[in-house]
Formats: structure tokens, C-alpha cells, sequence
């Protein structure tokens, strides 16, 4: 007979992506911040997203009065289109809007759509980053993890893919 091997909590042996099915021990304060990172994006991105600076590096994700009032225009409104100059932090403000949402809601299938599919790709590579710099309590189990689409263990999904007629064909979509 085989030996059984022991239970791997890493995702293909990444120890930045947990794999479904790892059951966790949450303490009182951890189920406290998620709650309040549930009811409050905010309060998540100022305390657990971690984005790039260009100056500082890796620093937890403090919004502009503008970012917030994407967030909030997003939350609110289903369908928004925003004008905005280059190079504001849109991109990575809705990185961070889509992870959450990808967290925190159950069968919620995200795509992320650009001119070519390498660009959309790299937004989608921002987005995993910040996932893999969440603590491990908060972050959900991983079901499918490529370059081109994310599954977690909520049903989730987070598809990349280029601004073609057929690209999403055929896909019910909760955010594009």
C-alpha cells in the first residue's frame, strides 16, 4: 500500500496561495477584522492590501479622495464608466475593488478586459499580488491559479482576456 502523504495547504507548492479546502482556526480577532473588512472596503485596503509605490515600494493601499469616490461610485452604481486622466492609480484602485469583491461575494465571475491579452494579464498579475500579500487567514482557497484566470474556493472567478467580439461570449458576467 502507499503512504499517505501529508495534507499540502500550498497551492501547486506556492506558499503564497492557499489551496481549497485548508480549514482554519480563526480566532475572535480575526473573524472581528473580517467583518469589518466585509462590511468596509476601505477599512480592508487601508489594512491588508499591499500595492507597489514607485517611491516606497510595497505600502498598505492609501486612497485618494478620488479613488474613493470610485470605490464608492462603484458600490453604489452597477454600471459606471469613468473619465479620468493617466496615470491617477485607476488601474490599481480597480484591482483592488475586484479582489474584494472576488472575496467577499460567492459566484461572482470578474472579467478583466484590455486592448491585448498580455495587458490584461499584467492587470490581472497586480491583482494576484495583492492576494498573495494578504495574510493567510483572510485570503479564500485557490481552485484554478494561471495567467490567464483565477478560481477561489468561493466560486469566484477572475478571467483575463483581450477586447475581442467573442472574448466573453457567452459568459454570465457580475463586472467587466
Amino acid at each position: 500500500t502507499r503512504s499517505k502523504e501529508p495534507f499540502n495547504p500550498f497551492y501547486k507548492g506556492n506558499t503564497e496561495i492557499k489551496k481549497k479546502g485548508v480549514n482554519i482556526q480563526y480566532t475572535p480577532e480575526q473573524v472581528s477584522e473580517i467583518v469589518k473588512c466585509y462590511q468596509d472596503i476601505r477599512y480592508f485596503l487601508s489594512n491588508y492590501v499591499y500595492i507597489i509605490s514607485l517611491d516606497k515600494g510595497k505600502v498598505l493601499f492609501d486612497t485618494y479622495d478620488f479613488q474613493e469616490e470610485m470605490l464608492e461610485a462603484f458600490r453604489e452604481n452597477r454600471f459606471t464608466i469613468a473619465t479620468l486622466s493617466r496615470q491617477m492609480g485607476k488601474t490599481i484602485t480597480v484591482c483592488a475593488f475586484l479582489l474584494y469583491q472576488a472575496i467577499f461575494n460567492t459566484d461572482y465571475f470578474i472579467a478583466i478586459l484590455a486592448n491585448n491579452a498580455s495587458k490584461s494579464r499584467e492587470i490581472l498579475g497586480r491583482l494576484k499580488m495583492m492576494y498573495e500579500l494578504l495574510p493567510w487567514w483572510l485570503k479564500p482557497g485557490v481552485v484554478e491559479w494561471n495567467k490567464g484566470s483565477i478560481e477561489f474556493s468561493n466560486r469566484s472567478k477572475i478571467f483575463a482576456g483581450p477586447t475581442t467580439n467573442s472574448s466573453i461570449r457567452g459568459f454570465s458576467i457580475n463586472c467587466v
